[in-house]
């Protein structure tokens, strides 16, 4: 384990290390680590400083630097953004939490000519789609992907619709949730009762079951081509996985692949499916890195690495493997600071 260090004077930090400086934001979650553990394992040199905006987020303490950040809906979050980057020679910016994400597309233009470093994040547009759950389904549809049936809960006629032709097997979702964060089973009209006329919900035909569960990736370049797609089943606990095994589906990879071409991301896109027959349902889109990327990077598949080295150190983007062997169980950990360490300013 490193612990965050004083900061070296900048020559001969890159004298030493040829590192390319990263800037991590919001490690407290397990994506922002998922991303410091992906760069660790890749075979290139990263010098990573990790920021959150509490002393106790665990990822700080995996990092070569740590700092405390404002929270990204704040004030002053811009001009500390700014003064870091300069100050340690950032060149490049990276997270995994969505509010963060949120903030820094919208102003990533001013952001990059100001601290000149990457921002890896795709446009605010992009985003959009994948950030509501309605309009994450209308979109898959409107481009002639298999979605569930989904209508807002506050629209009581096309709610009376949907029960028509699916009955009360319905999930209950908030439109800007994540994980399964107040996911409810709807089984008959008392349960409905509870949500319905709620306009942050929607209400989708409950396709497939946890068991018929995966998730895949994707990375693209900045041209939009698909670099690689790698499709994992998945068991869930509150939201994250806690069992991977990757799998030979080519009809899933071929639907996440197809869906990346047509959304278009900046870099990391993330999606959630079940399988129900013949049908691939997607259901979820996270346009971002998602928190099995120390997994994928483990067996081959470094998004993370690939995306830093393609849009940061300007190479062409290498075509990734295709996994499809391979497991994972994951396992509490703990993390013991030491006493009197120095955060960075």
């Amino acid at each position: 384990m490193q612990k965050p260090t004083a900061v070296r004077p900048v020559a001969l930090e890159m004298e030493i290390h040829g590192a390319i400086r990263v800037l991590v934001l919001g490690v407290g979650g397990n994506v922002g680590q998922g991303i410091v553990k992906s760069l660790r394992e890749s075979g290139n040199a990263y010098h990573i400083i990790a920021a959150c905006i509490d002393e106790t987020a665990a990822g700080l303490y995996m990092a070569d630097e740590a700092c405390i950040s404002p929270r990204a809906d704040a004030p002053d979050f811009k001009n500390w953004l700014i003064s870091t980057c300069r100050n340690h020679r950032v060149a490049a910016v990276l997270s995994g939490a969505e509010p963060v994400l949120n903030e820094l597309a919208n102003s990533r233009a001013e952001l990059e000519s100001a601290i000149e470093a990457q921002i890896l994040v795709s446009p605010p547009s992009v985003l959009a789609i994948g950030n509501d759950k309605q309009t994450t389904c209308e979109w898959l549809s409107e481009n002639g992907f298999d979605a569930p049936d989904s209508v807002s809960a506050a629209d009581k006629p096309a709610l009376k619709r949907l029960i028509e032709r699916h009955g009360y097997l319905l999930f209950a979702k908030p439109r800007a949730g994540k994980g399964s964060l107040g996911l409810h089973e709807i089984n008959g009209p008392s349960e409905l009762a509870q949500l319905e006329g709620r306009d942050d919900y929607v209400i989708q035909e409950r396709v497939g079951t946890a068991d018929s569960e995966f998730t895949a990736a994707t990375l693209s370049d900045r041209n939009g081509a698909v670099a690689g797609a790698v499709v994992m089943r998945r068991r869930l606990q509150h939201g994250t996985s806690v069992y991977t095994e990757f799998v030979d589906h080519p009809q899933l990879r071929q639907t996440a692949v197809r869906i990346a071409e047509r959304l278009y991301p900046t870099g990391p896109c993330n999606m959630q499916f079940r399988l129900c027959g013949d049908r691939c349902v997607c259901f979820e889109l996270n346009i971002r890195f998602s928190g099995t990327a120390p997994i994928r990077a483990h067996f081959g598949f470094n998004d993370v690495d690939a995306a830093l080295q393609h849009f940061v150190a300007d190479k062409p983007m290498p075509s990734l493997p295709n996994i499809v062997t391979g497991r994972c169980m994951r396992y509490w950990n703990e993390v013991y600071p030491t006493p009197g360490i120095d955060f960075i300013n």
